[in-house]
């Protein structure tokens, strides 16, 4: 079975050279299909970003990219959503944004 760095390489991602850096860098954080739950802080929809907050964490950036729906993707401050955390250069980031 391939592993997410190789199949970033099949797909032109990434160039082979830096497969194992992307396998290690998942290795590390290892937060994929890691679900959590939070509300919208604020979300500035005409800049396409904002920031989710968790009950007992930092606050989570999040790219309008990431909400899992169709059309217009928006989210209402204060509203429940779930997501997955990944860490990124910046800090936490929300993938797989989906509201409840």
């Amino acid at each position: 079975m391939n592993n997410l760095g190789d199949a970033f390489a099949d797909a032109g991602v990434v160039e082979e050279e830096d497969v194992e850096e992307v396998n290690q860098e998942v290795a590390e954080n290892d937060v994929a299909g890691d679900k959590a739950t939070g509300n919208v802080k604020w979300f500035d929809s005409e800049k396409g970003y904002g920031f989710i907050e968790q009950e007992d964490g930092d606050d989570v950036f999040v790219h309008f990219s990431a909400i899992q729906e169709d059309g217009f993707k928006d989210l209402e401050e204060g509203k429940e959503v779930q997501f997955e955390i990944v860490e990124t250069e910046k800090g936490l980031q929300a993938e797989n944004v989906t509201k409840l």
